[in-house]
């Protein structure tokens, strides 16, 4: 079964981006195997603490929006939960961020259970953020003691998203435990350790299956 290739649009609302760090973003979308349809850029003297491009920028971007097939917007710069549920639901769209472009590559690439387990607690960190993100939002709107069965529901999926982060704390302790008695098992016996680092997409498999 064929998967569907999604369709991205990169944002750089920076106030000054250096080339390489956009280029590099773009790298990083190939890597998810994504297709970048666009690059639209915006040079912003002050960031909107709720969309931050503006909404004018926002009626703007949206109106573009309109004559492309796209799945997903990538912001090369970083978005609080306000603004990427806002954007969002302006643009009817997912909205993601840079770090969570590189969260998703982790996520296809990892085949270890701690590797697994960290991907899974830094998805729903984010996940968390967000949720605090739109319960702030109804809390405003409301303005009163009386919480609506919105806002009532998003309060018991953030308990549940809590308590997935630490049983995820919980298995990558254990993990780790685990893994410190097995390299000392290995130290007494002599046995070579050797680690390879390096940044995503920079060929460390491919190293490894060469080797």
């Amino acid at each position: 079964m064929l998967t569907k290739t999604r369709k991205v649009v990169l944002i750089d609302a920076g106030i000054d981006t250096a080339e390489e760090a956009l280029q590099e973003t773009c790298e990083l979308i190939a890597a998810c195997d994504m297709e970048l349809i666009d690059i639209w850029r915006q040079r912003l003297k002050e960031i909107n603490h709720l969309s931050f491009i503006g909404s004018g920028k926002v009626e703007e971007f949206g109106e573009c929006l309109k004559q492309y097939d796209a799945d997903m917007i990538i912001f090369q710069q970083p978005l609080s939960s306000l603004q990427a549920n806002y954007l969002s639901e302006a643009w009817d769209i997912a909205v993601i961020d840079r770090s969570e472009l590189i969260i998703e590559i982790f996520e296809n690439r990892s085949h270890t259970q701690e590797a697994k387990l960290q991907v899974r607690k830094a998805k729903t960190k984010k996940q968390l953020s967000r949720l605090i993100g739109k319960t702030k939002s109804l809390g405003r709107q409301g303005g009163g003691r009386n919480k609506g069965s919105g806002e009532k529901q998003l309060e018991l999926n953030r308990r549940v998203l809590k308590q997935r982060i630490r049983e995820c704390v919980r298995q990558i302790d254990a993990l780790k435990k685990q893994h410190s008695l097995q390299y000392q098992r290995r130290s007494k016996q002599r046995i070579p350790v050797v680690a390879l680092i390096g940044y995503t997409n920079a060929g460390k498999s491919t190293l490894i299956n060469a080797l």
